[in-house]
């Protein structure tokens, strides 16, 4: 059972954007459910290794020589320290009542997992903005700096559109002052 609450409430903290909670309790679930065999810890594993070089499972070929290691168990200690059971069930539970109607009905595990492990994804926004390497701003063409000099010269113009409207709402003796 705190396998799974563990990775609920890292859930919860991937959802707040909170990585180092996140990956703290993805840890904790790991090490919890890898005695119980449960499919999901190889692919969580994985995803921590990934996304962080220097965890503590990242030294390791398999999930058991990580646990029989003396250093990956004080950390997994004091990780258990502060994030206890019952501490994690009451903050699984205060989550689920923040996310609106409380129905009593958990997320079903497939569903986090999916969610947690997804790759991220990139804003179109930002994704469509030139990148200028570092070093190159002096040599910087017109080509890649055009949609950078619409946006500034869009908001020149509507702060000049704005500062014309308060001019002209203002009193004649307001302005000569």
């Amino acid at each position: 059972m705190s396998a799974t609450d563990d990775l609920r409430l890292a859930w919860q903290a991937h959802r707040d954007g909170r990585p180092g909670r996140r990956d703290a309790l993805l840890t904790l679930a790991v090490a919890s459910a890898e005695s119980d065999g449960e499919p999901w810890v190889g692919r969580v594993r994985d995803f921590l290794v990934a996304s962080r070089p220097d965890h503590l499972f990242a030294g390791f070929y398999h999930l058991d020589e990580a646990m029989s290691d003396p250093r990956v168990a004080a950390s997994l200690k004091r990780l258990r320290e502060a994030f206890p059971p019952a501490r994690v069930r009451w903050l699984v539970r205060g989550s689920a009542i923040s996310r609106g109607p409380y129905t009593g009905r958990k997320v079903r595990i497939a569903t986090l997992l999916d969610d947690l492990l997804a790759p991220p994804r990139c804003d179109r926004r930002l994704a469509s903005t030139p990148v200028v390497p570092k070093g190159s701003l002096g040599s910087t063409s017109v080509e890649t700096s055009a949609p950078i000099l619409a946006f500034y010269l869009e908001v020149l113009l509507a702060t000049a559109m704005l500062c014309a409207l308060v001019l002209n709402e203002m009193p004649d003796q307001k302005r000569a002052a």
